[in-house]
């Protein structure tokens, strides 16, 4: 089962993204501001975190840059009101792996979450294949 970290202060719309995850098939924790949702990312493990711009505490960008920072290939999908072109530039340079506007088509966020998922599963795959590759390597001699 994947785990996936919403981080959402709006209660409502964390309540439906948690509940609609799950009945795909997620696990689902929730935390509704930025400083949690880093100290969340340091203690457990995510396949993908959903992540609101406009949280108390740690704004989502910087929220971003510093898991950007620490795990570049880590998948986190920007779902936000937040719609100029600026605000959305600045996600992406950041590194986010795509970036929804509120309100969004359930359908439509939830086939971008899969293929985030999807994706991200190869950069895991090919980890995995190049570490056995290289431990079959070191004990060469």
């Amino acid at each position: 089962m994947q785990n996936i970290l919403v981080v959402e202060d709006e209660k409502h719309m964390a309540t439906g993204l948690k509940f609609n995850l799950e009945q795909e098939g997620y696990k689902v924790k929730v935390i509704d501001n930025g400083k949690d949702a880093i100290i969340e990312f340091d203690r457990n493990e995510y396949d993908l975190m959903v992540l609101d711009i406009m949280l108390p505490e740690i704004d989502g960008y910087t929220v971003a840059k510093i898991i950007k920072e620490k795990e570049p290939k880590f998948p986190i999908l920007i779902l936000t009101a937040k719609s100029l072109k600026e605000d959305i530039i600045k996600g992406l340079d950041i590194g986010v792996d795509d970036y929804l506007i509120k309100p969004v088509h359930l359908e439509e966020f939830i086939l971008r979450v899969k293929g985030i998922l999807k994706r991200s599963s190869w950069y895991r795959e090919d980890k995995k294949e190049k570490n056995f590759i290289l431990n079959l390597n070191t004990n060469k001699k």
